[in-house]
């Protein structure tokens, strides 16, 4: 994650890429012609949206979720080790919950905030957020 948070992965500084095959002219059809693909590029960089300090995506419209955020959700995820070590897998997203308390936070090095430093209930209320509140109600209004 870019300017953003580790959120327990290794991904701070991971850059997903691929490589590009071509199928031949028909590919946009599904009609695949070129098999096996020839090898076009490698690798080329898959770009990922700029995150707020919470991990979570800045860009588009922030729904409930994200704006009172229980976790951090992302569009993407890691394979495990010993299927594929750190290599991004961007088909699944994933939800890493923040800590519950600062202790916790503070035991696994976690630079969010915890729920409880957030103040948030299980109806998303909270005191840390209510500029937050007020900026959404003074954009509905």
């Amino acid at each position: 994650m870019r300017e953003g948070v580790d959120a327990g992965t290794a991904a701070d500084s991971l850059i997903i890429t691929d490589d590009l095959f071509d199928y031949g002219p028909q590919f946009a059809e599904w009609i695949l012609t070129v098999l096996p693909p020839r090898l076009v590029g490698t690798p080329y960089q898959a770009l990922v949206p700029r995150v707020d300090p919470d991990g979570n995506n800045i860009a588009g419209i922030r729904l409930r979720e994200v704006a009172f955020p229980l976790a951090t959700y992302t569009g993407w995820n890691l394979r495990a080790v010993p299927t594929g070590g750190d290599d991004g897998c961007d088909q699944f997203g994933q939800q890493i919950n923040f800590a519950r308390t600062k202790a916790e936070r503070i035991a696994s090095a976690d630079p969010r905030l915890s729920l409880e430093e957030r103040q948030v209930g299980p109806d998303r209320s909270s005191g840390t957020l209510a500029p937050q509140v007020d900026e959404k109600r003074r954009v509905e209004n």
